[in-house]
């Protein structure tokens, strides 16, 4: 199993779901490689994505996992880097003997919502118990936190319970008048749920990686 980490800007954010899957599909085989197929009545490419996200937001935290045979993962990222198009660029790879199932897993994610001045960051932090209380959720499911810069970072359960971030964007929109898009807003971490704790799905897929080796 190869599992690469990607971003996408620019005109690819816009892309749906299932465009990036086909995309994703036609750009491993024009690097040269076979997708294996899944069994049954219904055989299908073994290509897994990370949980779909609203389109417009760019993302530098977008996961995909498919079934080919490769000696070397490095050879898998440089091949399909030259069939990738502009704005999907491959950030990390990973070889594993296992598949790690990131969107059955997926319980949080993190945005950066940009371009907020310090005046408004400062609002929305005050304003945080209040925010949260407007999903009726428990508090430690939602995080609101200052970022690197005029940014906050957001951090939204996912999952069956998930929260949209275009539902939470709107609730700041209304409550501070504020006139942020959803290009202001960039997916930078995808948190997992594995034994009954939540890790960074980086440090997920570094585990699982060492593990196949030994």
């Amino acid at each position: 199993m190869i599992t690469a980490k990607f971003s996408k800007i620019d005109y690819s954010r816009f892309l749906s779901h299932l465009d990036l899957q086909t995309i994703i599909n036609r750009a491993i085989k024009r690097a040269g490689f076979i997708i294996n197929y899944s069994q049954g009545f219904n055989p299908h490419p073994i290509l897994k994505m990370s949980p779909p996200i609203p389109l417009g937001i760019k993302s530098s935290a977008e996961y995909f996992t498919t079934d080919i045979f490769v000696q070397d993962k490095g050879i898998f990222e440089e091949k399909i880097r030259d069939t990738l198009p502009k704005g999907i660029k491959i950030i990390n790879t990973w070889q594993t003997e296992d598949q790690p199932k990131i969107a059955a897993l997926s319980s949080a994610i993190g945005y950066s919502l940009n371009n907020l001045n310090r005046s408004i960051i400062r609002n929305i932090l005050d304003e945080e118990e209040s925010i949260i209380s407007a999903f009726n959720r428990p508090p430690e499911e939602i995080k609101i936190m200052e970022d690197s810069g005029e940014r906050l970072l957001i951090i939204l359960p996912s999952g069956k319970n998930n929260i949209r971030i275009d539902t939470f964007i709107s609730v700041l929109k209304e409550k501070f008048e504020l006139s942020l898009k959803l290009t202001d807003v960039e997916k930078t971490i995808l948190f997992l749920s594995h034994s009954n704790e939540t890790i960074n799905a980086d440090k997920y897929l570094d585990f699982l990686s060492e593990k196949s080796f030994f």
